[in-house]
C-alpha cells in the first residue's frame, strides 16, 4: 500500500509540473505600423537570458533587447538583424541579468507579432525558466513567419 501511495503522490506531481510547464499566457505587444516596428516590455528578475532569431522574408527584420539603466539612459544588450528567405541566416547571443528591470524586445521590420510564453517549474514549484516565442509580419502576406524568435530567462546559469 505504501508503494502506491508514493506512485500516486509522483504522479500527482508531475500532472503539476506539467501543468505548470504548459502554462501560456499572453503578452501585450505595441506596433507602430508606420515605423514598421513592434515593441514588447517585459520586467525581468536576475537570471540569464538566452536568445535566437531567424527568418523567412525579403526584408531584413531584427531584434533590440534594451533597459534603462539607474541613470534612466537606454542601454542596448543586443541589436541584430537577419536576412533570409529560408531560414538560413540565424543570429543568437545570451546576457546576464544584474538585478530586476524593465527590458524592451523592439521587432523591426515588421508591422504585427505573435506571442507565446511557457514557464517551466522544477519539483519544488519554483518558476526556473520563462520562455516567449514570437513571430512577426512584415505585411506582406500575413503568414507571419518573416522573423522568429525565441528568448528565454533562467533563474540562474550553470
Amino acid at each position: 500500500m505504501n508503494g502506491l501511495k508514493v506512485l500516486t503522490a509522483l504522479l500527482l506531481g508531475s500532472v503539476a509540473i506539467s501543468a505548470t510547464a504548459n502554462n501560456m499566457s499572453s503578452v501585450a505587444s505595441q506596433c507602430m505600423r508606420s515605423e514598421k516596428r513592434c515593441t514588447i516590455e517585459m520586467v525581468l528578475p536576475p537570471g540569464v537570458i538566452s536568445w535566437y532569431i531567424t527568418s523567412q522574408a525579403a526584408g531584413n527584420p531584427g531584434l533590440i533587447i534594451r533597459f534603462k539603466d539607474d541613470g534612466d539612459v537606454w542601454q542596448e544588450v543586443v541589436k541584430t538583424t537577419v536576412h533570409s528567405t529560408d531560414l538560413s541566416s540565424k543570429s543568437f547571443g545570451d546576457f546576464i541579468i544584474d538585478k530586476k528591470r524593465t527590458y524592451e524586445l523592439i521587432f523591426t521590420d515588421v508591422i504585427e507579432v505573435a506571442i507565446d510564453r511557457a514557464f517551466i517549474a522544477n519539483t519544488d514549484a519554483d518558476t526556473v525558466s520563462k520562455t516567449m516565442q514570437v513571430a512577426g509580419e512584415d505585411g506582406m502576406d500575413g503568414d507571419f513567419n518573416d522573423i522568429y524568435a525565441s528568448v528565454t530567462w533562467f533563474k540562474k546559469q550553470g
